[in-house]
């Protein structure tokens, strides 16, 4: 298994406040599978893409789950808020 080591930084867009600064590893095969998949180049662009795709599937199994439970009306901005906000963070 090859590995490469990187830095990577998380901060508040809106106010740019670093919250963590540390490195973390990436294996070299598993980064090349994914942007593959994922139509990326480079490390920043596929974790970017990565993060992003869970986000999305996470809303769509909650607005799935949602159908399932037979709640079929036009959901309004408040429910779709909730819908697409990451689970444990309602």
């Amino acid at each position: 298994m090859t590995r490469a080591r990187c830095s990577v930084s998380v901060g508040y867009k809106s106010n740019d406040v670093m919250l963590r600064r540390g490195r973390v590893e990436i294996d070299i095969d598993e980064l090349q599978k994914a942007q593959i998949v994922l139509g990326t180049v480079g490390v920043d662009e596929t974790i970017k893409a990565a993060l992003r795709t869970v986000n999305r599937n996470a809303a769509l199994r909650k607005a799935a789950d949602h159908f399932r439970l037979g709640h079929m009306h036009v959901p309004d901005e408040q429910l779709w808020a909730a819908l697409r906000a990451p689970s444990g963070w309602e």
